[in-house]
C-alpha cells in the first residue's frame, strides 16, 4: 500500500527558481532540541498514543457484564473486536450475545441472535457457539431451532456437559409449552401458554401469598427470574409478575410437599441460565400437572 506521508522538502524542491542560502537551511539534524533532549544525548520522543490492548478491553467488558453493567460490557466487547485478531473474534461475539441477551427486549434479542450465529460461522467446531444460539433461540421463543442448534454443538463436542444439560431441559420443558414468538406493544418478543395463559394472568392466582416467601423458593428459578427483570416482559408489568411468580411459588410448595423439584431447580444455575422465564415456569407446572399436553 501506498505510503500517505508526503516529503514537503521534495516536493518544495521544484517550486519556482528561489536560491536560498546555505546557512539559511534548517535540517532535521539541526532543528532546535527541547531541554531533554539538550540534557540526554540518547532522549527519544515518547512514541504516538497506542490503542488500548484488546485483551484489556475484553476484561473490562468481563468486569462489567460480572456487575451486571450491560450496556458498558456490550461497548467493551464491540470495541474490543475491533482490534482482535480473527481467531479471537468468536468468542468476543459469544460474550456480546450473551450481554444482549441479558438487557433483553426484541432489538437486543435479534441482535444476540446475530451475534451467536456469527460466532458460529467463525468456529464452527466451538461448542460455545452453538450454546450462545441456542440460547438466542430460546429466548426467541424458538425451541425447536434451539433443539437444533444443541445437537450442532453435541455433533462438534460430545462430552459437552453443558449441551447436554440444555438439551435434557429442552426435551421436558418443550413438550409442556406452545411457544408462539410474537410482538408485543411493538418492542418484545414473549411467549405464550396455550392452556394456562389466561388463568396466569387473573389476580386470584396470587391473592392470599405470604409476602415473606422462604429463601429456598426465591433462591432458584424465582429469584433468577427476578434478577433477569422477565417480570418486565408484556403482557405483565412488573408488579403483576411479582404477583404472579409468588401465585406460581405458592403452588409449587403446595403440590410439591417433598421439594424435590425446587431442589432439582436451584441445582444448576448454569441450566437456568439457558432458559427464558417463560419456559422455565412450563417446565415446572407441566411436571406438576398444571398445564395440559397435546390435544
Amino acid at each position: 500500500m501506498a505510503s500517505d506521508w508526503v516529503s514537503f522538502n521534495d516536493a518544495s524542491s521544484s517550486c519556482g527558481n528561489s536560491v536560498v542560502a546555505p546557512e539559511d537551511q534548517t535540517t532535521k539534524e539541526e532543528a532546535p532540541r527541547g531541554e531533554a533532549e539538550l540534557d540526554d544525548p540518547d532522549y527519544l520522543p515518547p512514541p504516538p498514543d497506542a490503542a488500548p490492548n484488546w485483551k484489556d478491553v475484553q476484561a473490562q467488558g468481563d468486569t462489567a457484564a460480572a456487575a451486571g453493567d450491560n450496556e458498558a460490557a456490550t461497548r467493551h466487547f464491540t470495541a474490543a473486536l475491533q482490534t482482535c485478531p480473527a481467531e479471537s473474534a468468536a468468542g468476543l461475539h459469544a460474550r456480546r450475545s450473551a450481554v444482549l441477551l441479558a438487557k433483553g427486549g426484541r432489538d437486543g434479542i435479534a441482535q444476540a441472535l446475530r451475534d451467536a450465529v456469527r460466532c458460529v460461522e467463525l468456529q464452527p467446531e466451538w461448542s460455545g457457539g452453538h450454546l450462545s444460539t441456542a440460547r438466542a433461540w430460546i429466548a426467541a421463543g424458538h425451541i425447536g431451532k434451539a433443539m437444533t442448534a444443541v445437537e450442532r454443538g453435541l455433533a462438534a463436542d460430545p462430552l459437552s456437559e453443558e449441551l447436554k444439560r440444555v438439551r435434557e431441559v429442552l426435551r421436558k420443558g418443550g413438550a409442556g409449552v406452545k411457544p408462539k414468538a410474537r410482538k408485543q406493544e411493538g418492542e418484545k418478543v414473549v411467549v405464550e401458554h396455550r392452556d394456562n395463559r389466561q388463568e396466569m394472568a387473573q389476580p386470584h392466582v396470587a391473592a392470599g401469598i405470604d409476602e415473606s416467601m422462604s429463601d429456598g423458593l426465591m433462591s432458584g428459578t424465582f429469584r433468577w427470574a427476578a434478577n433477569k427483570k422477565f417480570f418486565q416482559m408484556p403482557p405483565f408489568p412488573k408488579k403483576e409478575g411479582v404477583e404472579l411468580m409468588r401465585g406460581w411459588g405458592k403452588l409449587l410448595a403446595s403440590r410439591d410437599p417433598t421439594g424435590k423439584m425446587i431442589q432439582c431447580a436451584q441445582s444448576d444455575s448454569s441450566l437456568l441460565d439457558c432458559l427464558t422465564f417463560p419456559v422455565t415456569v412450563g417446565f415446572w407446572a407441566q411436571q406438576l400437572g398444571l398445564l395440559r399436553c397435546g390435544g
